[in-house]
């Protein structure tokens, strides 16, 4: 028997010196959310736009196109719920900010967190998505964030992209990503739950005042932006709330004198300016971006 356990032993040895060796290993990881962070707090005395906001604008805006020093704060998925907390931990540490894009999308208003990326803001900027604790993600990442199917293939392929001012560019395109319409109906499909399932009134809506009114306190200027959706998504959306999301937009402008910039469906963006059916490729990117840039250089010429 004893022999016997011993062998066990001997085998589970080399399992758990993996084991701790890819916890090391993920807890280290250069993410997106850890470089951004960093080059955020590092470069908090020059940052004058800050971008927040989902993967649309993650992706979608540019911060080298912009005249004043800008930074892209937006991750997968962050709801405005997270711009409000990053803002709200963040603001005291960039004296020279003037301008916060604030994604104001399809789905905006109708969630207020991803449950799969809540562990993230925890664990890389201290920020709790309300009450919810993480006891086993903070026991082990490499068993309950990532799972061992995700890390191995990590651990082998260690490739990162690096990031400049917090920017992941996607560049080119895949054309049948923007027009099939499978995909399109099934992105769409997915978009028009997340409204469906939403049951919490106007709490994000509340959430973006809250935001606006505290960057105006401190005589910052928001700026709501409806990002560019092709049109082969768009005649799969509810056409209700893209009225109702509109209203508001312009609601919340006129109330707060601030731009809302609606490009939902401009058409001056091309199928060679998207990398899919909702999210902008490096060249859709730049577009956007020095439109966005044109606006605040207007305000600043109003302001003077």
């Amino acid at each position: 028997m004893k022999n016997f356990l011993y062998r066990i032993f001997l085998f589970c040895i080399p399992v758990i010196i993996l084991a701790i060796g890819c916890e090391i290993f993920v807890r280290n990881m250069p993410t997106t959310y850890k470089q951004k962070r960093e080059q955020l707090t590092a470069a908090a005395d020059s940052i004058e736009v800050l971008i927040l906001g989902s993967s649309h604008a993650m992706d979608g805006v540019d911060p080298n196109q912009f005249s004043l020093y800008a930074y892209n704060l937006a991750f997968a998925s962050q709801s405005i719920y997270f711009d409000r907390k990053l803002v709200e931990k963040y603001l005291p540490d960039l004296p020279r900010l003037k301008y916060v894009i604030l994604m104001f999308d399809y789905t905006s208003l109708y969630y207020d967190h991803d449950a799969s990326r809540d562990f993230f803001y925890k664990y890389y900027y201290n920020i709790n998505y309300k009450d919810r604790k993480f006891y086993k993600e903070s026991f082990s990442q490499f068993l309950f964030v990532y799972t061992p199917e995700q890390t191995l293939p990590l651990l082998f392929n260690n490739r990162h992209e690096i990031l400049v001012k917090g920017w992941v560019n996607n560049s080119g395109r895949d054309d049948e990503t923007v027009t099939s319409v499978e995909k399109c109906e099934l992105r769409a499909k997915g978009f028009n739950q997340t409204v469906q399932a939403w049951k919490n009134g106007d709490l994000v809506l509340n959430d973006l005042e809250a935001l606006i009114n505290l960057l105006q306190s401190k005589k910052i200027m928001p700026i709501l932006i409806t990002y560019p959706n092709y049109s082969s998504i768009r005649i799969f959306m509810d056409a209700s709330v893209i009225e109702r999301n509109r209203n508001i937009g312009n609601a919340l402008s006129q109330k707060y004198q601030i731009p809302y910039l609606d490009y939902f469906d401009d058409d001056s963006f091309t199928i060679a300016d998207f990398f899919n059916c909702d999210h902008l490729n490096r060249e859709g990117a730049a577009k956007l971006s020095k439109k966005i840039n044109a606006v605040i250089t207007d305000t600043r010429i109003q302001r003077k």
